[in-house]
């Protein structure tokens, strides 16, 4: 058992709950932590440039890697395929202190053994502010600033193939800080968008993509010039798209108009999101309104997310599927660490940080997806203060599946140094 986060003497917060049991199992210090497999796999605070595994059940820790010394900044971190990808980079020699990632490092998920490395698509011009890279059907699939998309072989790093951006996709060829294409896979699900420009005007363009071979399926245009892919599911046969709307007008002329809930936050008219029928790239429905929220795609479902709560539609109709929850924690709460969530979503249910108590008791509630109710409460009590007296916030920040059923949600504490994960069992 692990459970000491390293470098304090704090052992496991004490746990009560009610409905289905809540146990914390282990406490590590991760950062941009995924759970794949038995193994949740992330970065060694405090230790830059240093991956690690861990056993889910018991928090032992099963290998450790140490990432390119060159190359100490990682942009993304990602499991899928029995594969852990990890963007390296570094910081550039400018006034502005830009940040590129330089490569992709491949490692196998359950040895840590490394399988390949290759240089990042486009160098480094590869600006780190949302560089395009997914998973599927065997393949990572990397774009680059020019909207060309490269393939290779998950396990082995053989190239499968490259493509161009469409020529019926003009692009600005001006330096910009963001990339002109999205990604996003699942399982044999790949969709790319690109951003294109003609004469002063702007439109998206969808692509399907086969994934084995990089030939589009079908094609989806939209006068949406600033739209990108954020999310493709399998199960709901979902293709999700999140950005700006132009014209009223433009939003108007898609089906079945959603409403971003205010209590989430206030509607700012110009965020978009679109759902696109997976098979043929018909839209399906819309949502006006939002506020930088994540987005989970799960179980048929699409959850989004922000730090005071969240929202799930069904990928079909785009309506709700269980009430908006809100848990009236401030605009500014947010947790310590890039790329930590706000809530943890596995298969079918959420967890979540409702309040914290000056005695330092954190009030957790893990819901359905769909449908109305609670699975469990929980009160996990943790310090009084923040370490360092930081202005963060408790959240739980992941999830997944863990053997013999039921949920791990990982809860970041900011009550003792480097932040740990504590992590919680919730029993089926």
């Amino acid at each position: 058992m692990r459970p000491v986060a390293a470098g304090t003497t704090v052992g496991l917060p004490q746990v009560t709950s009610t409905g289905a049991r809540i146990t914390a199992l282990w406490q590590a210090p991760l950062t941009k932590a995924v759970v794949t497999g038995d193994l949740v796999v992330g970065l060694a605070a405090g230790r830059p440039a240093v991956l690690e595994a861990i056993s889910e059940s018991t928090g032992q820790q099963r290998w450790t890697v140490s990432l390119p010394a060159a190359e100490p900044y990682v942009a993304g971190l990602f499991a899928a395929g029995g594969v852990v990808v990890v963007e390296v980079g570094h910081a550039l020699d400018d006034p502005a202190g830009s940040l590129v990632v330089t490569r992709d490092v491949v490692f196998d998920a359950r040895s840590g053994r490394q399988l390949w490395s290759a240089q990042a698509p486009g160098g480094v011009t590869s600006l780190v502010a949302g560089k395009p890279v997914t998973y599927a059907a065997g393949l990572v699939v990397t774009g680059d600033s020019s909207g060309d998309l490269t393939a290779r072989d998950a396990r082995t790093g053989a190239l499968a193939w490259r493509s161009t951006s469409p020529r019926s996709c003009p692009q600005s060829r001006e330096p910009e800080y963001r990339y002109s294409e999205g990604l996003a896979g699942s399982a044999r699900l790949l969709v790319v968008s690109y951003q294109c420009e003609s004469e002063g005007h702007g439109e998206v363009l969808i692509e399907r993509l086969a994934p084995r071979s990089g030939a589009p399926l079908w094609r989806w245009r939209a006068p949406l010039a600033d739209l990108s892919v954020v999310g493709a599911a399998t199960q709901g046969e979902l293709v999700l798209l999140s950005g700006e709307a132009g014209e009223e007008r433009d939003a108007r002329s898609l089906p079945n108009a959603r409403s971003w809930p205010t209590s989430l936050g206030p509607y700012l008219g110009k965020e978009l999101l679109v759902a696109l029928d997976a098979r043929t790239g018909a839209p399906r429905w819309y949502e006006r309104g939002g506020q930088l929220e994540e987005f989970t795609l799960t179980d048929g479902v699409t959850c989004e997310t922000v730090h005071v709560g969240f929202e799930c539609r069904d990928d079909q109709s785009g309506l709700h599927t269980r009430p908006v929850l809100t848990t009236g924690r401030g605009e500014g709460s947010s947790p310590p660490y890039e790329g930590d969530g706000t809530v943890g979503i596995s298969a079918s249910i959420a967890g979540i940080v409702l309040s914290q108590a000056p005695s330092g008791a954190v009030t957790i509630s893990v819901l359905p997806l769909r449908g109305g109710g609670a699975i469990a409460h929980a009160t996990v009590q943790l310090g009084d203060s923040t370490y360092g007296e930081a202005k963060y916030k408790n959240f739980i920040v992941g999830a997944g599946p863990i053997a013999g059923g039921g949920a791990l949600m990982l809860l970041r504490r900011v009550d003792i140094a480097n932040y740990p994960l504590v992590a919680l069992r919730v029993s089926p």
